[in-house]
């Protein structure tokens, strides 16, 4: 139904459509939407679980759909604040960290540990990360073993320099 109204000259015209209902050509009795004893026994009886809490996942099962993983990220903070992230493979080894780590960072002798955990300090041997629960994404903390100050930026002056440059050709 469509029609008109005016208000201080305005025109405003509405369009109405009144819901019907549902029209089909069949129409069944109440009895045929009852259920049989059969039918709602089969719709109570309880299915197979389709999936696994966590407790119930052997470790097994864990590391392999861990390893099925293409990339895990990990993120270096370094004392100054600075944050270094890269992405690894999960079959990568923990020694893989490290030697990134000394390819990047001046010549100071240190560790990698984790900031949140009970085992916290991660050590330099061929452990794959995803052992190392480092998968699909982990935060290392690089602690450095000197008693001397050292200075601020801890990262290698030509890895620094490439990185400005990689940033002024950018904004170009």
């Amino acid at each position: 139904m469509n029609f008109k109204l005016s208000f201080n000259i305005v025109e405003v015209e509405l369009k109405i459509k009144r819901f019907i209902g549902y029209q089909t050509s069949l129409i069944e009795s109440d009895d045929f939407y009852e259920l049989t004893k059969e039918e709602a026994l089969q719709l109570v009886k309880s299915k197979p679980k389709e999936f696994k809490f966590r407790d119930e996942i052997t470790e097994e099962e864990r590391l392999q759909k861990l390893i099925a993983l293409p990339k895990t990220m990990i993120k270096f903070k370094l004392p100054d604040g600075t944050e270094l992230i890269r992405k690894f493979k999960p079959n990568q080894t923990v020694e893989d960290l490290y030697n990134f780590i000394k390819e990047i960072c001046i010549d100071i002798p240190f560790l990698l540990r984790k900031p949140f955990s009970k085992n916290n300090w991660v050590i330099n041997d061929d452990t794959p990360l995803y052992k190392s629960k480092l998968v699909p994404s982990g935060v290392l903390c690089i602690v450095f073993l000197t008693k001397d100050k050292i200075q601020s930026p801890f990262i290698k002056k030509e890895v620094l320099q490439l990185y400005y440059n990689t940033i002024n050709e950018s904004n170009f």
